[in-house]
């Protein structure tokens, strides 16, 4: 085994690259941005809804729609992650949220058709009205 300089200087350097991948490597800190935290977070969310765990999918979106009020997708996900969990006063519930994202933005498709499906299922609403107004944007945003 060689023992000179070129040895040690070799010795060295795959000592300093092994400090530098296990620095690299360490779960000592989490460099994700806020944004992708919310983003993976919803994601898990939508899967976890995606295998009928509505509760595990609810706390998820509680979380997210608490810390990120603004973001009306998330709003949206929560109700429907609270209307599929089917427990006593779910619907009611995911019906003031979908009214809540309709009020403050009256184009968002998505609260419109869940709210409309909500109002068709509860009869309060005709399925050729829901239909006519989801597509032309004549639907209530208050159920009454």
């Amino acid at each position: 085994m060689r023992s000179g300089p070129l040895a040690r200087g070799t010795c060295r350097l795959f000592a300093a690259v092994g400090l530098i991948i296990a620095v690299a490597c360490s779960e000592s800190r989490d460099r994700r941005a806020p944004a992708d935290d919310m983003v993976g977070l919803n994601n898990r969310g939508v899967g976890l809804m995606g295998q009928f765990n509505y509760d595990a999918a609810r706390d998820i979106f509680v979380g997210l729609a608490t810390a990120h009020p603004d973001r009306l997708d998330l709003q949206v996900n929560l109700a429907i992650a609270t209307l599929n969990r089917q427990r006593e006063g779910d619907a009611e519930e995911a019906r003031r949220i979908l009214e809540r994202v309709s009020a403050a933005d009256p184009r968002n498709l998505r609260a419109r058709y869940g709210l409309g499906l909500l109002l068709l299922n509860d009869g309060r609403a005709r399925p050729l009205g829901c239909v006519r107004g989801l597509l032309c944007g004549a639907m209530p945003v208050r159920a009454e």
